[in-house]
């Protein structure tokens, strides 16, 4: 998304010491202060993009899609783990991830939903552990760790939604997990 940058000039900024501003000052000793606009058309370029994700959860599910977003919020996130950990816990947590989005699409593309649909959820259930052994060892903030639960949570909902739906149509009684009264 792109925006305006406009520039605040301040005359003679100078520090607690009475000394000019260096690192923030101009070749003129004029302070400079970069302010961040949103154009008037950033809002509809937010509803275009909201528009297009439900157009792509129409055509390809609504758990791919999240599952989707998801990952682009993870992938810049493990590349902020310790450089350790980010080719050992960093590459589990991807590598299941997109375990996770290839079964997904598997079940969204085939006729025989269940087994692809157990092994999204089962990636879903070791992604739930590996995020806990990460928030743990302090390599992701409680914030990042929040965010990845309620997300996993939501797509866990959808998917299991869209097991219970496929055991529904599909005749094939019960749904994965649960019992027959």
């Amino acid at each position: 998304m792109m925006s305006t940058v406009g520039v605040r000039v301040e005359l003679g900024a100078r520090n607690h010491r009475g000394a000019g501003l260096a690192g923030h000052m101009g070749p003129d000793r004029r302070r400079v202060a970069l302010e961040v606009r949103k154009p008037k058309w950033a809002k509809y370029v937010a509803f275009q993009r909201e528009f297009h994700m439900a157009d792509n959860a129409r055509r390809t599910g609504p758990a791919l899609e999240a599952h989707q977003q998801f990952l682009f919020w993870l992938v810049p996130t493990v590349e902020k783990f310790p450089r350790a950990q980010k080719f050992v816990l960093g590459d589990r947590i991807q590598a299941t991830a997109l375990d996770v989005l290839e079964a997904l699409i598997e079940a969204t593309y085939t006729r025989d939903r269940r087994q692809h649909l157990a092994r999204a959820n089962l990636g879903l259930e070791k992604l739930r552990h590996f995020f806990r052994i990460a928030v743990e060892l302090k390599h992701l903030d409680p914030r990042r760790y929040e965010h990845a639960a309620r997300t996993l949570d939501e797509i866990g909902r959808l998917v299991g939604a869209w097991a219970k739906a496929h055991a529904t149509h599909s005749g094939a009684g019960v749904a994965h997990g649960q019992e027959a009264h």
